[in-house]
């Protein structure tokens, strides 16, 4: 089954370093394969050692909301930033040159369930 957590953050309130996006000036972008794509990074506290992670990530923008898929490609267990979320779901996300302080939340089966198909659309297109 197929974890999903939500990003829920303040789109109004970017944080900006700089203007750049990153510290010292530093623009994150994507580029090979991923170039174009929807891709974050995900600022979590690992759950077990209390020290900051960084995870980039593929999103959604579903309804307006950014999903993440914690699905660690079918695989039996969560990824690491699943386990990070759910043992401090405030986060930092960064999309192109804007910052947000989110708060995540994984959805229950009936949301969940509404977004599936949604997702799959997006995936395949």
């Amino acid at each position: 089954m197929v974890s999903i957590a939500r990003i829920a953050g303040e789109r109004g309130f970017p944080g900006r370093f700089g203007g750049s996006g990153r510290p010292g000036g530093i623009v994150w972008a994507p580029g090979g394969p991923f170039e174009g794509g929807t891709l974050l990074l995900l600022h979590t506290i690992g759950a077990k050692s209390g020290q900051p992670r960084l995870s980039p990530l593929a999103y959604l923008d579903i309804d307006g909301k950014i999903l993440i898929v914690g699905s660690y490609a079918g695989g039996p267990k969560d990824p690491a930033w699943v386990h990070n979320l759910r043992a401090n779901p405030r986060a930092r996300v960064e999309v192109g040159v804007e910052a947000y302080a989110v708060t995540a939340r994984e959805l229950p089966d009936d949301e969940r369930d509404a977004a599936y198909p949604k997702i799959i659309e997006l995936v395949r297109a």
